[in-house]
């Protein structure tokens, strides 16, 4: 059972990270191909991703449902 915990545990630890680490991947054969304003914009859109991301994760996606009556999406 407590093994069975831990692979669970584990999945849900790793699975966030895996696009982060795609993305690390990536960002050399990126850089050949933008230019620098286009690669600002990638590097914008990143992080309000990020950002969206963790305001998610606090739970302020319940938050604004809870206020709307839950009838409304924003």
């Amino acid at each position: 059972m407590l093994k069975k915990l831990f692979s669970h545990s584990f999945l849900y630890a790793v699975g966030p990270q895996i696009p982060r680490f795609a993305n690390l991947l990536v960002l050399p054969i990126i850089t050949q191909y933008l230019t620098s304003l286009d690669y600002g914009v990638y590097g914008t859109l990143l992080a309000y991703t990020g950002l969206m991301q963790g305001l998610k994760s606090l739970g302020f996606d319940v938050f604004f449902d809870f206020q709307n009556g839950g009838s409304r999406f924003f």
